[in-house]
C-alpha cells in the first residue's frame, strides 16, 4: 500500500521513491547502547484533535539507520538501508528520507492503530 502523501511534501516523496529504502523489522532498541543520533534526529506529526506520532533516527555500528516509529503507546523499530544495500548518507537522510518517513508516519497515525507502519513501505523478506 502506498502512503497517502500530503500535498506539502509530495514532490520530495516522489523523488525519494526513485530508490526506496529497505526496512527490516527489529526488536525494540535501547538507544543508549551503541547507537549514534543522526543529524536529523527524527520527525513528529500530529492531527489537530487526533493522534500524534514521532520517529527517531539513529545510526548503528554497521551504518544502517535505525528508525523507531511511536504513536498511541505503540512502538515499532526498523533497520533501514538504501535500496542498493549501501548505508545511507547524511545528505540523503536530511533530504529525501525525512520526507518519505514523515509521509509514512502521517499515513500510519491516520489509519487503524492496530497495524504496524510496515504496510506503508518496502520491507525486506
Amino acid at each position: 500500500m502506498t502512503p497517502r502523501i500530503p500535498k506539502t511534501n509530495a514532490g520530495a516523496v516522489k523523488k525519494a521513491r526513485l530508490a526506496l529504502p529497505i526496512f527490516n523489522s527489529i526488536e525494540n532498541i535501547d538507544a543508549r547502547r551503541g547507537y549514534k543520533r543522526c543529524a536529523t534526529p527524527g520527525v513528529g506529526v500530529g492531527i489537530i484533535g487526533g493522534p500524534q506520532g514521532t520517529t527517531d533516527f539513529w545510526r548503528d555500528n554497521s551504518g544502517s539507520i535505525i528508525v523507531r516509529f511511536s504513536s498511541r503507546g505503540d512502538v515499532y523499530c526498523y533497520s533501514v538501508r538504501h535500496a542498493t544495500g549501501a548505508p545511507m548518507t547524511d545528505e540523503y537522510i536530511d533530504n529525501s528520507f525525512v520526507w518519505y518517513v514523515e509521509a509514512i508516519l502521517l499515513a500510519w497515525i491516520s489509519d487503524d492503530p492496530d497495524y504496524s507502519p510496515s504496510s506503508y513501505f518496502r520491507e525486506s523478506k
